[in-house]
């Protein structure tokens, strides 16, 4: 699974938990700045990677860095796939 279709499971889930957001939302938006994420979004965000993704995430990955817009994650992801 290649970043393009990360980006597309993430940016679903995002729509159901967050709808307000989506519209505006683009691949480089800022999760925190635009509000999409908040600490409850996150856990339920990590969640929904873990299980659709078959991955592990560990304390380290759970960065702002990581989570800061739907690029990073889908590197993140991509990474902990190819491990």
């Amino acid at each position: 699974m290649g970043p393009h279709e990360i980006i597309k499971a993430t940016r679903g889930f995002l729509a159901e938990t967050a709808p307000d957001h989506v519209d505006n939302l683009s691949d480089d938006t800022n999760l925190f700045e635009l509000k999409v994420l908040d600490s409850l979004g996150i856990l339920s965000l990590v969640m929904f990677l873990e299980e659709k993704f078959d991955i592990t995430l560990t304390h380290e990955d759970l960065t702002e860095e990581n989570f800061r817009s739907l690029n990073a994650l889908a590197e993140l992801i991509s990474t902990k796939k190819a491990a």
